[in-house]
């Protein structure tokens, strides 16, 4: 279940300030320092980092 599963269904999900910023990154990681201790958390970050790679790569502008 999404962690804003009920927020959702709710509509009290809202955006607090009406700005948007053109940004190269499309994933950005927040995590407790402890989570990397933990058994895969890590992989599990470095997963998800090669992952934002790839769709970087996919999602690049065409260069001639």
């Amino acid at each position: 279940m999404s962690m804003i599963a009920d927020e959702l269904e709710a509509h009290t999900l809202i955006i607090p300030v009406d700005i948007r910023l053109p940004l190269r990154e499309s994933y950005f990681l927040a995590w407790d320092r402890s989570a990397l201790q933990k058994p895969y958390g890590s992989e599990f970050r470095d997963w998800v980092m090669a992952i934002s790679r790839r769709q970087a790569q996919i999602s690049a502008p065409a260069t001639f």
